[in-house]
């Protein structure tokens, strides 16, 4: 289902159960509870994304300083003969 018409839905269920007045109303208490379990969530996924970015830059660079050494050992042997 496209995201718009989803949204949609949720719009007019959010108005229906605010009308008939069995909408939940959560508590300031709730509300912060929620809000910092989200943050927890959030700062959670952006430490582990961070961590799989950095090593995949230290793997690259690895990768690299590999390559250069091959490189090095093929003109020391080259430069030999």
């Amino acid at each position: 289902m496209a995201p718009d018409t989803r949204r949609e839905i949720s719009r007019k269920g959010g108005i229906m159960v605010h009308k008939r007045g069995t909408a939940y109303e959560w508590t300031i208490k709730e509300a912060r509870e929620v809000g910092r379990l989200g943050g927890l969530s959030t700062q959670k996924k952006r430490r582990e994304a961070e961590a799989e970015r950095e090593q995949m830059e230290t793997e690259a660079r690895e990768a690299q300083l590999q390559a250069e050494a091959a490189d090095d050992a093929e003109s020391q042997f080259f430069d030999r003969r």
